[in-house]
């Protein structure tokens, strides 16, 4: 029935149990140089990966899903290698024209270039040719004129929901900051919901160039890349993406939750009078010491 499926037994080794090995296919999914084909976590980094794989599976809809598979793994194999290109040819290339630079006598537009190559450098030395990445442990400032969106969310289970937002301007002023209270609602949704009204005070402060961070990586992911579902959270995601169309520059970062602390002190603030707090200077003074924490790395 399947032709291209293997089942393998395993020999039972100091266990009752035997495990049981079902390989799809039996050429492995190797190209023709015979590797076999591995996502790499780098190429999520490029939102044109999502749109390869959409129209991969799309172009393969009347085969079967090993080949379906199979024509992905190849479409993206061909995408990665014309955006990334050799990635050990480009770190030699950049350690290389790095140590050069560092031999002659420095100036300002050869620091700038030392300093793109040694970050170069690091981000394309990664082992096994892997993205090796983790959250930032300290708050940094966003480039001259786009202002920084931090959010956060707290659930007081079966009571109420606190969103907490921080606009901050890339000397690490705060510019702006709110809560706001609703309904209760799961912590995921939560996280959502204050991406979202970080985004309507941003609109409503005229930013026109911000960058949303979170300290949720499932947040952060589904905010970088369109996804589509059909549960309410969704809609929320979607309300998201149609919202950054309205600002000239919009993007999203991730960061440990160690250095979102104003955020998330705020969405603890308690409201009583109101269903909505907005601060524009001056700010309380306990803002002032925990702003301090989003400063300092582990």
């Amino acid at each position: 029935m399947f032709p291209r499926h293997e089942v393998t037994n395993f020999p039972i080794y100091k266990s009752d149990h035997a495990s049981i090995c079902l390989q799809t296919s039996t050429n492995g999914n190797c190209d023709r140089y015979g590797k076999l084909f591995k996502l790499k976590a780098m190429w999520l980094s490029q939102e044109d990966c999502w749109k390869v794989v959409e129209e991969a599976w799309n172009d393969s809809m009347s085969m079967e899903a090993p080949s379906k598979l199979e024509w992905c793994a190849s479409k993206l194999t061909e995408w990665a290698a014309a955006t990334f290109g050799k990635i050990k040819n480009r770190i030699r290339e950049a350690e290389k024209e790095l140590k050069k630079l560092q031999d002659t006598r420095p100036d300002h537009n050869m620091l700038s270039r030392c300093e793109y190559l040694e970050y170069a450098a690091k981000v394309f030395h990664k082992p096994n040719n892997s993205v090796q990445w983790s959250p930032p442990n300290a708050w940094l400032p966003p480039p001259m004129g786009i202002m920084k969106i931090n959010t956060d969310a707290h659930v007081l289970q079966g009571v109420k929901v606190g969103l907490g937002v921080v606009i901050r301007d890339n000397r690490g002023a705060t510019r702006a900051a709110a809560v706001k209270t609703l309904k209760p609602r799961s912590v995921e949704i939560a996280k959502v919901e204050a991406v979202r009204y970080g985004l309507e005070l941003a609109r409503r402060l005229n930013n026109d160039k911000v960058v949303v961070e979170v300290d949720a990586s499932t947040v952060f992911h589904a905010v970088k890349f369109p996804i589509k579902g059909f549960s309410p959270i969704y809609t929320i995601y979607d309300d998201i993406h149609v919202t950054k169309l309205y600002f000239s520059y919009f993007d999203v970062s991730i960061v440990r939750r160690s250095a979102n602390a104003l955020a998330h002190y705020i969405a603890r603030w308690n409201v009583v009078e109101c269903n909505e707090l907005v601060w524009l200077e001056p700010f309380p003074q306990s803002f002032r010491t925990i702003v301090e924490l989003d400063f300092k790395s582990d």
